[in-house]
């Protein structure tokens, strides 16, 4: 786990303004899941807070963040630097120092599409977790890349890049079984597909052009040179306008209990 794939300045302002579209509605996510306020809950791959936030307002009482992110473990110390229900941590999940056996509940909310070896943190967070402990999982399958225009050109670039990028973006389907594989037990799952129409499009046309303007470090290493990555992304958003081109994307609400 090296980088984000969009690590930037700005992504606090990009994430704050996606939890404004009904498609990450962070409310409706985190009604789905029990909520004990005496439970030690470990937020793993914190962000800049947002989870931390609504689960302070649900009543939770001792919440730690994770994050490998310098830049976002900053952001989030800023936001939360007078609340003394939360300690936020810089390290990586795949090794997080904590002790065996800490944590009663483990959230993770789209965090697995930046993560080339999921397994590997799924082990991780099994060993943190107590036994008998909940894990709560939140995340999409082929946010981004499923997209299909009628400019083929466009079309073949989205496949490369997809096939290119170390992390796995049909990921969340895979994570029910990777925990049964890894010590968990009572096993649930739901899932939604959403599709962007109208106002819903109109706003993630936004987000996409926030996720291509500040993901440029990074992606446009996938392409022969940054000219042919802001064509790609030039393409990309004119495509969006275009209310035939059908984009969609599943979200996964999954829960597991550990062994024990």
């Amino acid at each position: 786990m090296k980088n984000y794939l969009i690590e930037h300045t700005d992504e606090n302002m990009r994430l704050d303004f996606q939890n404004k579209i009904d498609v990450y509605d962070l409310d409706k996510e985190l009604a789905h899941f029990q909520w004990n306020p005496e439970a030690l809950i470990l937020d793993a791959g914190c962000g800049n807070g947002n989870v931390i936030e609504k689960l302070l307002s649900l009543g939770m009482k001792s919440i730690h963040g994770v994050d490998f992110s310098e830049e976002r473990i900053k952001q989030a110390q800023a936001r939360f630097n007078s609340q003394k229900e939360v300690h936020l941590f810089k390290r990586s999940l795949e090794n997080t120092d904590f002790a065996s056996n800490t944590y009663d509940i483990i959230i993770c909310r789209y965090i697995y599409e930046h993560i080339p070896n999921p397994v590997n943190i799924i082990k991780e967070l099994n060993r943190i977790l107590k036994p008998g402990g909940l894990i709560y999982i939140i995340n999409f399958d082929d946010i981004f890349f499923n997209f299909y225009t009628k400019d083929d050109s466009l079309n073949q670039d989205l496949k490369k890049l997809k096939s290119k990028l170390p992390q796995d973006f049909e990921i969340a389907r895979k994570i029910p079984q990777f925990l049964k594989q890894n010590g968990f037990q009572d096993i649930a799952w739901d899932a939604e597909t959403f599709f962007f129409k109208g106002e819903r499009l109109k706003l993630e046309m936004e987000n996409n052009r926030m996720r291509l303007e500040q993901g440029k470090g990074h992606l446009s290493k996938y392409f022969p040179d940054e000219n042919k990555y802001l064509d790609f992304s030039r393409a990309y958003l004119n495509e969006m306008q275009d209310d035939c081109n059908v984009m969609a994307a599943t979200k996964y609400l999954i829960k597991a209990r550990k062994t024990g």
